[in-house]
């Protein structure tokens, strides 16, 4: 999983705070980059000037990742951001005082998305300039040119990027996954933008394990494993069987599923037979579908069984442990878990 690195430069700290909020719904929506947030680098100028950009952009990068650098100074040339190979350099100056809503938040996830695209790509924007195929017209589409700056509104509320566009990337080398990461991304930009955005809790992780009773291992796993291992990266543990919900059980599971920001499935096969539980199943399932980070659990006696049964999921997160050794499962998931929780 690539690394975004999200460098600030003469930042504040809600800029900050806002940013590792971003860093978390990011995460939470698609699984191909991982964001993280570094440090805040002194400015000494009321401004940035953009003919040394360049210079900044080295800098403030080590050449082995993309980079996302965001300032609160405003550009000399009163730019929104710019765009070079595997960097940009956003600024937020002015966003909440003269184009707010959406919130600041909602901005930066399109300025993001923008940037993991042409990376994507190898393209900076004077080759975006060069092959752009609407420069003079408005299709509410991400790469739209704001000739004026409150028009950035459309390409947050169309959240999406048109077909010419997606079309360029394409012949430029973007990959799908990149793409369809963006694309999520945009999705909530979109849902954020229309003030119709989801409940979404980053902070939350929803369990998906068998119903326990008292001193088995279902039960002492999660109250000595899972739980203290989320609670150790600053994440909230959910179980479905310990919410009050009126109505259908699948609603309820679906809504949790959907809000949470990460989820953690225990797939031990059955005893007397090679499959996994169906619910386990069906809701592991559910949250690949929702494209939601996914740390599944196996005892290492039944891993075999797992990853012959479930063939497909033998390469995805699965952490093995022994009965009784929960300590030893705890460590090992807050291994996993802090790289998204960060």
């Amino acid at each position: 999983m690539p690394d975004i690195g999200i460098e600030t430069y003469g930042c504040g700290g809600r800029t900050r705070q806002v940013l590792g909020d971003v860093c978390l719904e990011v995460n939470g929506c698609q699984t191909v980059y991982h964001c993280a947030l570094g440090d805040d680098h002194r400015a000494d100028a009321p401004s940035v000037d953009t003919g040394s950009l360049d210079a900044l952009v080295e800098q403030l990068t080590d050449g082995g990742h993309v980079k996302v650098i965001v300032t609160d100074l405003p550009f000399d040339d009163n730019w929104f951001a710019h765009h070079r190979r595997r960097a940009a350099v956003l600024t937020t100056a002015d966003w909440d005082d003269y184009y707010a809503p959406p919130p600041l938040k909602t901005y930066l996830k399109y300025i993001l998305a923008q940037s993991l695209l042409l990376s994507a790509a190898d393209l900076d924007e004077d080759a975006v300039l060069d092959r752009h195929p609407h420069l003079h017209q408005t299709h509410a589409c991400c790469f739209d040119l704001c000739a004026w700056k409150t028009d950035i509104r459309f390409g947050l509320q169309s959240g999406a990027l048109c077909h010419e566009c997606r079309s360029l990337l394409q012949q430029m080398g973007a990959r799908r996954d990149a793409m369809e990461a963006a694309d999520q991304i945009l999705d909530q930009v979109r849902y954020e933008a229309l003030a119709r955005a989801h409940a979404y809790e980053p902070r939350s992780a929803f369990v998906v394990m068998p119903f326990t009773t008292a001193g088995d291992d279902n039960e002492e796993c999660y109250k000595c494993a899972i739980a203290p291992a989320l609670e150790d990266v600053g994440l909230r543990p959910v179980r479905y069987d310990e919410q009050r919900r009126p109505g259908r059980i699948y609603d309820g599971v679906l809504d949790c599923i959907a809000r949470c920001g990460v989820v953690v499935a225990k797939v031990n096969p059955l005893d007397r037979e090679q499959s996994v539980r169906p619910n386990v199943a069906l809701e592991a399932g559910l949250a690949y579908g929702m494209r939601k980070p996914t740390f599944l659990i196996c005892r290492t006696d039944k891993m075999d069984k797992f990853k012959k049964r479930c063939s497909d999921l033998s390469n995805e997160h699965l952490v093995g442990y022994r009965v009784g050794a929960y300590g030893e499962l705890r460590a090992e998931l807050v291994q996993w878990l802090r790289h998204y929780a960060g």
